[in-house]
């Protein structure tokens, strides 16, 4: 900002300056104006419950219903984890106990600062985490966008400490219906990773939260929008195991303005795989680490934002990230003996007897809309195969390259916008597309997929350049104290992590 500039904004009246401050929104955006302009704290301290106040009425506008107010202060509210020393066979019966009687609570009458303060900041890091995900949905090229951690005080984002040409997309450009429909699902699915908090619960969890989790029951968000957010967390982790491995970053494939890459040369390099090209996989990255389990990239994401903003505060802060972090997940995965799976894989139910999911309408609107199965058996059969692991066997032809389009079009936050002003051309493909790209490159293939893993290594992609000689369970034991919407710095060091992982009783 210039002298000039600064000059105006130190001149201007204290009413004015505190509407400026309220239109910041978010708290990180609020610290930098104050850490610039630290004469303006003082003022900042004097209006500061006016402008909570105005800036949470601002966020809440369109939740006529109270349904992300609700969902916030259930959160905030959520019983609490087990105190230290407490036995963990007792801690679990007794969080049992308490949500059964649990009740949401209601917003207070007359809320304390502090209380409001907790609120903005719980919204402001959701926010944070919103802006990061419209901006790699929307960039020119995703899978390079998807590479970038994001910087929580700033919003940039870096790959390996180089800033990426990601255009930031700020929570405050969108419309009322974007606002609401984006922080109403990224907030329950907060609440939701508070729910099923740990492996145990995910089985154990009382039948009234069961009907509360469900898809399609009433005042319950888009179903796109909660799948949308966990596979937007999914790939953030991805995006850690890929910092921490020998992952490549690619450049802007051309016509795309390939001048802004930060790669110093294309010459010689290859670009990525299909599907790699179109999709980032977090899943493809943590197997590059070689670390044995299936899914875990999944699972991280349903445990929340408590261990998200730790990880992240990890991967900027540790002297020896990289190592420190495969460590971590070299321990959590040592000694269970089930594999990872996701929470959301088990709640999510697309209603087998009646639709083909939530995205029924990019088969129907294809040219393979008349293969659609007419029974019942058939349409489960889709679905479990689209959102689970079900067999390949006796599927229609493009069933593979449907699900692959699925997850591009959460990870580019397909339907969350009311138009397509943010988005590129031609960045929804075509079942169509996707079938013939796939016949080309068949996925599974021991030879294809070990050539996507050479061009996903930044040592291959440097060999083949010319620039290198030679090729080359889960859940807190206690969770912690320190929430991710405290006033306090996350520590850069990672929870413990249960490595049982319970059978569920077949007899209820």
């Amino acid at each position: 900002m210039s002298s000039t500039s600064a000059d105006r904004l130190t001149k201007l009246p204290g009413e004015i300056l505190r509407e400026i401050i309220v239109q910041l929104e978010t708290k990180s955006s609020i610290d930098r104006l104050l850490e610039a302009y630290p004469s303006k704290l003082k003022l900042y301290s004097s209006y500061g419950r006016g402008i909570l106040e105005s800036i949470l009425t601002n966020l809440f506008a369109d939740d006529v219903e109270g349904n992300i107010r609700k969902d916030v202060l259930a959160i905030i509210e959520f019983p609490k984890p087990k105190e230290k020393g407490e036995n963990d066979y007792y801690r679990r019966q007794n969080r049992h106990i308490n949500l059964k009687e649990w009740q949401w609570p209601d917003w207070p009458q007359s809320p304390d600062i502090r209380y409001l303060q907790q609120v903005h900041r719980l919204l402001s890091r959701i926010i944070e985490f919103i802006e990061d995900y419209i901006s790699k949905a929307t960039s020119e090229y995703p899978p390079r966008a998807y590479l970038g951690l994001p910087d929580l005080k700033t919003g940039k984002t870096s790959f390996t400490g180089s800033l990426l040409e990601t255009r930031f997309i700020p929570f405050a450009s969108l419309t009322h219906s974007e606002r609401y429909r984006l922080l109403r699902a990224f907030v329950r699915y907060e609440l939701l990773c508070e729910i099923h908090s740990t492996r145990n619960d995910r089985w154990n969890v009382p039948d009234e939260f069961r009907d509360f989790n469900a898809f399609g029951t009433p005042n319950a968000p888009d179903p796109k929008a909660l799948l949308s957010v966990h596979e937007y967390y999914t790939a953030l982790y991805g995006a850690v195991f890929a910092h921490c491995g020998d992952a490549w970053l690619p450049d802007l494939p051309s016509p795309l303005s390939a001048e802004k890459a930060t790669n110093a040369s294309t010459i010689g390099y290859r670009p990525l795989h299909f599907p790699d090209n179109l999709f980032f996989d977090g899943q493809e990255y943590y197997e590059d680490l070689k670390i044995s389990s299936h899914y875990i990239a999944a699972e991280l994401a349903g445990c929340g934002l408590d261990l998200l903003t730790r990880v992240l505060s990890c991967m900027e802060g540790h002297l020896a990230r990289e190592r420190y972090i495969k460590g971590w997940l070299e321990d959590l995965t040592d000694e269970q003996t089930y594999e990872f799976e996701s929470w959301m894989k088990s709640q999510y139910d697309p209603r087998h007897d009646k639709e083909y999911s939530a995205y029924r309408e990019l088969i129907e609107s294809s040219s393979f809309s008349n293969e659609l199965p007419e029974n019942a058996e058939g349409v489960k059969r889709i679905n479990e195969y689209l959102f689970g692991d079900g067999s390949t066997t006796w599927l229609p032809r493009w069933a593979k390259a449907h699900k692959l389009q699925i997850r591009i079009y959460q990870q580019r936050a397909w339907g969350l916008f009311d138009d397509q002003r943010f988005y590129p051309n031609c960045h929804f493909p075509s079942l169509e597309s996707l079938v013939k790209l796939q016949g080309k490159d068949s996925i599974g293939s021991l030879e294809i997929d070990k050539e996507r893993r050479k061009r996903r290594s930044k040592l291959w992609q440097d060999y083949w350049a010319g620039r290198a000689d030679e090729p080359v369970s889960l859940t807190y034991v206690s969770r912690p104290k320190l929430r991710f919407f405290d006033d306090t710095v996350a520590p850069r060091d990672l929870p413990r992590i249960r490595i049982n992982y319970p059978t569920p009783d077949p007899l209820g």
